[in-house]
């Protein structure tokens, strides 16, 4: 691998008390990879020490749990509910990740509403400084729970192929992320890609085009090749950093983990309850926006 790759650069030295790191996996289309990197990034993350807390944002259509074989007993709706406290909903992985499981083909929870929102953050502000690196898998698409994840997470990554569809829905989400969250930066993983020539071709084409209408930067992190190492860890239900921890994608993954998730925060501050707290917020302008351009409100 090249030295001038953009994603092998030195790992960032730990602080004695880590910043809260809230990074957002995301992506325009299913197919791209998104989950499985988002578990990987946790595990490596837990790896070099960080306490994880691995948010499953798809609340419809959960996987998360799969690939850490872990078999939740209670889901992210019981939280919103109120049924049950997110203690007893949590499950810890033996990967030193902590798993907050969304439920798998649960319509109701597809949108969440802002009463439901309003629990979730109380329950996670409960949480306190449990946790300094939170990972969020976010649904595929421009789902509102997408969005609203998405919106109010510290960094957001967005994972694409090199396929003409993939990028075009990348922009998509994009898009909406600047229009209706405000965010003004996202990153860029671009999965299954052929070299980093490839890798910088993409996030040229979409870099352009997110500066260009959208007044967005976006930053290529890095890349990842096509591994048939993944499709096998995913069948013994194993994150692929520990079913194959010398291959090529395992040393990407764990590189990018440590820019991602190993920085210290814009503000050694900002905690737990700040990032949830903006979320919601962020939820409300949207709303009250959209009621001042309706004239029947």
């Amino acid at each position: 691998m090249s030295t001038s790759d953009p994603i092998l650069y030195p790992p960032l030295a730990a602080a004695t008390e880590p910043a809260l790191r809230v990074l957002a996996i995301t992506g325009g289309k299913g197919g791209t990879g998104k989950t499985n990197l988002a578990v990987n990034l946790a595990v490596a993350a837990a790896e070099a020490g960080r306490r994880v807390l691995l948010i499953d944002g798809d609340a419809a259509l959960a996987n998360a749990d799969i690939l850490l074989d872990v078999a939740p007993r209670h889901h992210l709706g019981d939280v919103v509910s109120g049924a049950l406290p997110i203690e007893q909903v949590l499950i810890e992985s033996r990967y030193g990740v902590t798993l907050l499981p969304a439920a798998s083909g649960s319509l109701g929870l597809e949108r969440l509403d802002d009463p439901a929102k309003l629990t979730l953050m109380a329950c996670l502000e409960s949480l306190g400084d449990a946790y300094d690196a939170v990972v969020i898998d976010t649904a595929s698409g421009l789902s509102p729970n997408s969005l609203f994840f998405a919106g109010a997470a510290q960094e957001v990554a967005i994972v694409t192929t090199p396929e003409p569809t993939a990028l075009i829905d990348a922009y998509a989400g994009l898009k909406a992320l600047a229009r209706h969250h405000g965010v003004t930066r996202a990153q860029l993983i671009v999965n299954q890609a052929g070299g980093g020539a490839v890798a910088c071709e993409v996030h040229e084409r979409l870099a352009m085009l997110a500066r260009r209408f959208l007044d967005v930067e976006v930053r290529l992190a890095g890349w990842l090749p096509f591994d048939a190492h993944v499709h096998r860890a995913v069948m013994r239900r194993t994150p692929v950093i520990h079913d194959a921890p010398r291959a090529e994608i395992s040393v990407r993954i764990r590189a990018l983990a440590d820019h991602l998730l190993g920085q210290e925060a814009l503000d050694s501050g900002d905690r737990l309850r700040f990032f949830w707290r903006q979320l919601l917020d962020r939820s409300h302008d949207v709303a009250r926006r959209s009621a001042e351009r309706d004239p029947r409100s």
